[in-house]
């Protein structure tokens, strides 16, 4: 066990190999950030007004859902 793994495990509580373990996860967490950056496409305006329909619908049936509450 090294001065540094001492440190970690008595010190801080951590892992003794939690250096590599952070370094190791933040590797591959910016593979899968790569990967996904790569891996996107631009939306077509087509999805992009559907989903502003769908957003607008939604909120006009929420506001009329909550003014009917009021009735009963």
């Amino acid at each position: 066990m090294t001065e540094r793994q001492a440190a970690l495990l008595l010190g801080e509580g951590r892992h003794p190999d939690a250096d590599r373990i952070e370094r190791e996860l933040l590797q591959e967490a910016g593979k899968r950030r790569l990967a996904a950056a790569q891996s996107r496409r631009p939306r077509s305006r087509q999805n992009w007004i559907a989903d502003a329909a769908a957003r607008r619908d939604a909120r006009a049936l929420s506001r009329v859902q909550h003014s009917n509450a009021r009735l009963w």
